[in-house]
């Protein structure tokens, strides 16, 4: 089969021919049907970060969604033809040692044809709800549900990514800024603000087994809808450049399934 490997930032993203994987007793083989591209992604390829590195060289990809075509022998819940999305950080508190079993960062990912999943950690998805649209906000929205539930809806609490320093300056006395995603390693906060307002500013990561199922059942609703494009399979190095670049203006996505085809490329509102 076809994947996007990475083995060091001096090579970069390399399509390869891999052996399709075999499942374990507790494990599915799945075929991939959508894989999301996000900043992570660049920021191993770039060697800006592989604290999460486990295994090299390694296909990318740990925003998923696809087919069950092969079961282990002890999988009772889920059957050859079931659709399933990857909930690759289905714990919390979130450790460093976690990453190691999930898909694109301990082991192979979404960025090739097939992938191996646990069990527990594959979540059918409704017939009515498309592979992109579970893939690509799986990773992201448990989490920031679980701060919506968890924080006080008001000012007083924020989420914020590269717009930490503007919640310090918008929050309210005492209030609490979570930072979640890993979009960049660094950001700058003005320090007399910071302390003068009595801003707690906390990291979160993972998300519980419920909170999966929640954001699923928001997506069948329509409550969350995302902005998408997808990109040929081929396509995908060229994609990750353009989120770098900015210039991606909606979640952009492959379909691996479809092999090396260049004549994909639609948007989705």
């Amino acid at each position: 089969m076809k994947a996007w490997q990475f083995t060091d930032p001096s090579h970069g993203l390399e399509l390869k021919t891999v052996p399709i994987p075999e499942p374990g007793p507790n494990q599915v083989l799945v075929q991939v049907k959508a894989a999301g591209l996000r900043h992570t992604d660049y920021n191993v390829i770039s060697g800006l970060d592989t604290t999460f590195m486990f295994k090299r060289p390694i296909t990318l990809g740990h925003e998923l969604a696809g087919i069950v075509t092969r079961t282990g022998s002890s999988v009772t819940t889920l059957t050859a033809g079931d659709g399933v999305v990857a909930v690759v950080a289905a714990k919390r508190p979130f450790k460093l040692r976690d990453a190691a079993s999930m898909p694109g960062l301990g082991y192979d990912g979404g960025f090739g044809e097939y992938v191996i999943l646990e069990e527990h950690k594959a979540l059918r998805i409704p017939q009515d709800i498309s592979f992109a649209d579970a893939a690509l906000p799986m990773q992201l929205w448990p989490l920031m549900l679980w701060a919506q539930r968890t924080m006080q809806s008001s000012p007083r609490a924020r989420g914020a990514g590269i717009t930490t320093s503007d919640a310090v300056m918008s929050i309210e006395q005492g209030g609490t800024i979570v930072l979640v995603g890993l979009g960049s390693k660094e950001c700058t906060l003005n320090t007399f603000e910071f302390v003068l307002r009595n801003v707690v500013l906390k990291g979160a990561t993972g998300a519980s087994p419920d909170e999966f199922h929640a954001c699923m059942d928001l997506i069948a609703a329509g409550t969350f809808k995302t902005t998408t494009e997808e990109m040929p399979f081929d396509g995908i190095a060229a994609g990750i450049d353009r989120l770098v670049e900015g210039r991606a203006t909606a979640r952009l996505w492959a379909d691996p399934s479809r092999g090396e085809e260049r004549d994909v490329c639609r948007s989705d509102a």
